[in-house]
């Protein structure tokens, strides 16, 4: 009797997740990249999704005190609804953020893991704090570095239980955690330890085309200029892609946050290209994460100030160094790539209106495909539609990360 083929093996990867790369709106308990991520199918790959339950708790935490912001409002939205919100409570909100995180697990099929606080070298730990070593080194927050460390304990407690050519990944965008994580991980080829979902997507894709992670390293800046080269070349214009976001998306990008009176186009970055995968015929599929960049303004509430001023204002000023920075280009297609800025310079009594300037930036994700050659890339092309996936700045009152104020308005120079 002939025995039927046993199909052939998956890859088992095991990756654990921390709260820097799944934390989103108080109303998702992960982001939508770690989602997609979630829901890819690999052909030779079995990945086992976890987090720890430190990170489930850190994100409880931070759903509940976002849905808490409410009860402030209360007393508003009653008079607005003319109705009594009662249900709307502390309790009330702490019940439904956990009964929705528990959902949420269950349905993103991701894994608890639990610590086995009996196992920790407290005394080693202690010292650590006190000496401000591994994740407590150069940080005020001791909180965050004793919760950091249960993160890392955590994942050291839960080796892979499958056979020896398992994998195992721990995804962090917190530089101090993962570097302890690498160095009690030390030289295990099998534990990899990656600093964004951009990264984590890659060494899938890598693993699961079983090219060598040499090669795919040696293909990223070829991609990179391939789609968008150092003069605003490439596939990224030859395509259209931005005519494309605009057509499909313009109500998106048209939209005005309350209380500013316009938003306007600044230009595009694109951000260096995650390797997806390798499709049937050696043609390697990448993704491209374009962000339409503008600026929203809206009336200073800090006035109108009279004063003698003599000032020298850069409005904004952007280099795009190396292939792994975001590359630049205007609303024209123009390439950006040394210092662009806007200088107002003199000296005089005068008024000026004080406007308030922040970014509010579109991101969305370009699929496309590329011939493979050896180490070449060829014949690039557009894969699928181009998908929004956040909105991100827009934070009034103070300059964060990326924001900028502008003075605008009129100058009696006389």
């Amino acid at each position: 009797m002939t025995r039927a083929a046993e199909p052939p093996r998956r890859l088992v990867v095991a990756v654990a997740l921390d709260t820097s790369v799944i934390k989103t709106t108080g109303t998702e308990l992960v982001t939508l990249d770690v989602k997609r991520l979630i829901d890819t199918t690999y052909e030779h790959l079995d990945v086992r999704w976890q987090v720890p339950r430190i990170v489930v708790l850190e994100r409880q935490h931070q759903m509940v005190t976002d849905g808490l912001t409410l009860l402030k409002h209360r007393a508003h939205l009653e008079f607005l609804t003319q109705q009594k919100l009662a249900a709307l409570s502390e309790s009330n909100v702490e019940e439904r953020v956990a009964t929705f995180i528990a959902g949420q697990l269950a349905a993103l099929r991701l894994e608890v893991l639990e610590l086995n606080a009996g196992a920790i070298g407290w005394d080693a730990l202690i010292e650590d704090a006190a000496r401000r070593r591994g994740v407590f080194k150069g940080s005020d927050n001791r909180e965050k570095g004793f919760r950091d460390r249960l993160i890392a304990e955590t994942f050291m407690q839960h080796p892979n239980t499958e056979p020896d050519y398992a994998r195992r990944a721990f995804v962090t965008a917190d530089p101090q955690l993962a570097a302890y994580v690498t160095s009690r991980v030390g030289a295990n080829a099998a534990v990899a330890v990656l600093n964004s979902v951009s990264e984590l997507t890659t060494h899938l894709g890598t693993l699961n085309s079983q090219l060598q992670e040499a090669l795919v390293a040696i293909l990223k800046p070829l991609a990179s200029e391939m789609f968008l080269d150092a003069s605003g070349g490439g596939l990224f214009l030859a395509s259209g892609v931005p005519e494309r976001i605009t057509a499909k998306y313009r109500d998106v990008l048209a939209r005005i946050p309350d209380g500013a009176p316009r938003r306007e186009l600044v230009g595009w970055s694109v951000d260096s290209p995650t390797f997806i995968g390798l499709l049937p015929g050696r043609v390697t599929e990448w993704e491209s994460r374009v962000v339409s960049l503008s600026r929203v303004t809206r009336p200073d509430p800090t006035g109108v100030r009279t004063y003698t001023y003599r000032f020298d204002d850069d409005i904004s000023t952007w280099r795009s160094p190396g292939f792994d920075a975001p590359k630049l280009v205007d609303k024209y297609g123009t390439a950006i790539g040394s210092t662009e800025g806007v200088g107002l310079f003199g000296g005089s009594t005068g008024y000026e209106e004080q406007q308030e300037t922040v970014a509010l930036d579109e991101v969305f994700a370009v699929r496309w495909t590329a011939a493979l050659s050896g180490e070449r890339l060829s014949n690039p092309g557009l894969r699928g539609e181009v998908e929004h996936i956040e909105s991100r700045g827009l934070q009034w009152g103070g300059l964060q990360s990326g924001q900028f104020r502008s003075r605008l308005g009129k100058f009696n120079l006389g």
